[in-house]
């Protein structure tokens, strides 16, 4: 990863940073802040792939086992991508926005598999009051419970139930900024 690194560092193009390494090493010049270096970036980036693989792997096993399931959903998701790619082209991310169903079909394994339980933790860069009254100093360490948002009764229609569909709009569509969507997302401070 250190070797990735400097040689993002040797050819870093200043007026156009092409990645999160890029802009990390940026920010590292521009400031000299000591809490920016190498190591730090390594760590960073470790983090981020562990992340990436774990939820990956996990999303991909929760599909699997409701597109077993559910051999329905399994036809609809394949079916819809027969209509818009055909069988003989590779399916590729620019594709997606196409696939509706398929989207929603993701989303909904990602919300009742719960391939993330919490959110990775962040420090509070100033005080912070909940709704509830209680208050959060600054510097402290907080994280979401987002097991308990994705099957919430007060967020969600039949929380326990798989249903794909829930975000899935009259004419098919999917809107990604939908407020179903939307309340995937962790509660973040």
């Amino acid at each position: 990863m250190l070797e990735e690194i400097d040689a993002h560092d040797r050819d870093l193009d200043e007026n156009d940073p092409r990645d999160l390494m890029d802009q990390y090493l940026l920010e590292m010049r521009r400031t000299g802040n000591p809490e920016f270096s190498k190591l730090q970036l390594v760590m960073i980036c470790l983090d981020m792939f562990g992340a990436g693989y774990d939820t990956s792997s996990s999303t991909l096993s929760w599909c699997v086992l409701y597109l077993t399931i559910y051999p329905e959903m399994q036809e609809r998701c394949y079916q819809e991508t027969c209509d818009h790619l055909g069988t003989d082209q590779p399916l590729r991310a620019e594709h997606s926005s196409m696939l509706h169903y398929c989207q929603a079909f993701i989303a909904e394994c990602q919300r009742l598999g719960q391939v993330a339980v919490a959110s990775v933790m962040h420090r509070l860069t100033s005080q912070y009051t909940l709704p509830s009254g209680h208050v959060l100093p600054k510097d402290c360490i907080v994280l979401s419970n987002i097991k308990k948002h994705m099957t919430d009764p007060k967020h969600w229609d039949e929380p326990q139930t798989f249903n794909p569909n829930r975000d899935i709009h009259r004419g098919g569509s999917i809107n990604l900024n939908d407020l179903s969507v939307d309340q995937r997302k962790s509660f973040n401070l």
